[in-house]
């Protein structure tokens, strides 16, 4: 079964990293290409056997701080160069990340320099549910908003069993309660 990667010898995609969408990933990559100049897998394989592979940490830096490259091992994203273009212009390249730091690199993604880019900074945000965050302080601004602004309620259940009071303060705090932001830290 080819969309497990049991190739005796790994070039191309399958040299770069586990592809989790191998059967799939020729389709993704022709929807991005000008109609009628659609690629086949082999044509893939050689884009990929000929182009420059790139390593970036989880900051998408190619370099350390001291400016030594990205080494495989830990690299965060590797991206290639496709050499081709979408319809509106823009070059397409593909690329895999690391899911976790001991993980493998698995893709493959295919789009532009910008969506790569998206992507590392939106996995480099804070996040409270689908909230994105560059910086800490904005997260403590809207929870101290929230805290300020936040109209007290209490809740019923209309099953509850006994005959008391089937009013109740809420049991588990809202995000924007000071006492939710204690527990956070």
């Amino acid at each position: 079964m080819s969309y497990l990667n049991d190739s005796a010898t790994k070039h191309g995609l399958k040299g770069l990293g586990y592809v989790t969408n191998l059967s799939t990933c020729v389709k993704e990559l022709n929807e991005f290409l000008p109609k009628g100049s659609p690629l086949s897998f082999d044509d893939i394989t050689g884009i990929v056997d000929a182009s420059a592979h790139v390593y970036l940490n989880k900051y998408g830096k190619p370099s350390d701080k001291s400016g030594n490259p990205i080494p495989r091992e830990n690299a965060s994203y590797l991206y290639f160069e496709t050499g081709l273009q979408n319809s509106e212009g823009a070059d397409i390249i593909g690329w895999f990340s690391r899911v976790n730091k001991k993980g493998f690199l698995q893709g493959v993604t295919w789009g532009t320099k910008e969506q790569l880019e998206t992507q590392i900074r939106r996995c480099n945000m804070f996040h409270i549910d689908e909230l994105c965050f560059e910086k800490w302080p904005n997260i403590q601004a809207l929870l101290d908003y929230l805290a300020a602004n936040l109209i007290p309620e209490t809740w019923s259940d209309k099953n509850k069993a006994t005959q008391s009071s089937s009013h109740y303060p809420t049991a588990r705090p809202l995000p924007g309660c000071p006492s939710h932001r204690r527990k956070a830290r």
